[in-house]
């Protein structure tokens, strides 16, 4: 990571792919342009275009690997399964048919900005940086996190409700705040406008911490279950502490002892003299309970347990999807579920995947996920490399997360996919010469 901030130095417009991928997770950071706030991930998405449009490219490229067909083959089916979701609804209100179109930009930028990307000489040095700034990201994400939740439980306020009062204003944000504060207690988002994110942060930070034995960044990870109250963030962390012990008997001995003397210190830390900590544990303690008795809850359980139902009932699905954001459609038309008739992706991403690009699109999504978790799981366990760390932690995260939430496209996730996608072309390796992070 030195050698990367070295390189920034020497070529300061390179800073935009670091800026890339710490923007990426902090969706909340924004710029008000003419009276409409613009993220400044969008902004620097721009500037890293440009700057892909006017370096160095090589003169070919290779055809690629199977990790490169699946990607475009997935795009392209998600951009037809929109137009047709389009035809589709044409019988019914015209919200549900922008809605199956509202995803074919992003699909389309994602695509061209992997393909740039490949083309540049530097590649290997450009996506080390994208990934440097995603852990960076995740890290400043969990930080903000448990300190807006300690100024509540202090002070009884939001910080990040407070210095952000326009932007919610502006854009009406649901129940008018940012970090909800319902109830006494506090669901912070980092830097992010729902808590889910940091159902996805902390589980890729937590699983970054074990691979690389940072067990500081560990802890911050397990503080930020009781900040956000993600019990995504919970299960996450738990199944990549799991895969991450049962890599080998001698690794498994020394993560389970110094977790257990971490455990240990921060237990008695806050049973004698920490009432923040002891609230925050509260807090998640009174949530789980609630969450056994949520229609919410009930609603992702009849979301999988209608599935069969669903598909049966919605037989184009076999062939083509409708596009993203629509897959609650097939729930919602034969009342398989209690929910307003209205687009939306139920809180699966693989439910919503299989009706959003159909069987087809979500078998090259499930093989590309599972090629890139192999082969990223591999490399870090052979190579001692914090960049194969972030990708494996990365890709283990997301398919974690996905069971637990509709991450539609989700910036941070397409950005780890097309930087797996390209370490795994080893042909691009050869052309990586003069930038070695």
């Amino acid at each position: 990571m030195r050698k990367c901030i070295d390189n920034i130095l020497e070529r300061p417009f390179d800073v935009f792919y670091f800026l890339l991928g710490l923007f990426s997770t902090t969706s909340l950071l924004s710029v008000n342009i003419l009276s409409r706030y613009i993220s400044l991930f969008s902004i620097v998405l721009v500037l890293v275009f440009i700057n892909l449009c006017i370096r160095k490219h090589i003169s070919c490229i290779n055809k690629g690997t199977y990790e490169d067909k699946l990607f475009y083959s997935w795009i392209w089916i998600s951009v037809l399964s929109s137009l047709w979701g389009f035809l589709y609804f044409v019988t019914d209100s015209t919200e549900w048919q922008f809605a199956a179109l509202s995803y074919v930009p992003k699909l389309i930028i994602y695509m061209l900005l992997f393909y740039l990307l490949k083309k540049q000489v530097n590649t290997q040095y450009y996506v080390r940086l994208i990934a440097v700034g995603i852990l960076w990201g995740a890290i400043l994400n969990l930080i903000w996190a448990l300190f807006d939740a300690i100024i509540f439980y202090s002070y009884g306020y939001s910080i990040t409700n407070e210095l952000f009062r326009n932007y919610i204003n502006a854009l009406d944000v649901r129940y008018g705040m940012i970090s909800l504060t319902i109830g006494g207690t506090i669901r912070s988002c980092g830097l992010n406008i729902d808590p889910a994110n940091i159902g996805f942060l902390a589980p890729l930070l937590a699983s970054y911490a074990l691979k690389n034995r940072q067990y500081y960044l560990f802890l911050l990870s397990i503080v930020s279950i009781f900040t956000s109250l993600s019990h995504t963030a919970f299960v996450g962390i738990l199944l990549v502490s799991i895969f991450s012990m049962l890599t080998n008997i001698r690794k498994f001995v020394l993560t389970f002892l110094l977790l257990g003397v971490i455990v240990t210190i921060s237990w008695t830390t806050l049973k004698n003299d920490n009432d923040v900590s002891m609230m925050m544990i509260n807090a998640f303690i009174e949530r789980t309970e609630a969450k056994e008795e949520s229609s919410n809850e009930n609603l992702r359980v009849a979301y999988i347990l209608n599935f069969p139902k669903a598909t049966i009932l919605q037989p184009s699905s076999f062939l083509m999807g409708t596009g993203y954001f629509t897959s609650s459609y097939p729930y919602v038309k034969n009342k398989l579920v209690n929910h307003d008739n209205k687009p939306y992706d139920p809180e699966n991403t693989y439910i919503a995947t299989y009706f959003d690009c159909g069987m087809f699109g979500f078998i090259v999504f499930l093989f590309l996920y599972y090629l890139l978790f192999k082969k990223m799981r591999y490399k870090s366990l052979q190579c001692n490399d914090s960049f194969y760390y972030i990708l494996c932690a990365g890709i283990e995260s997301s398919l974690i997360s996905f069971l637990f939430y509709h991450y539609t496209i989700y910036s941070v996730i397409m950005l780890l996919t097309i930087i797996s996608i390209i370490e795994c072309d080893k042909a691009k390796i050869s052309n990586f010469t003069n930038y070695n992070v």
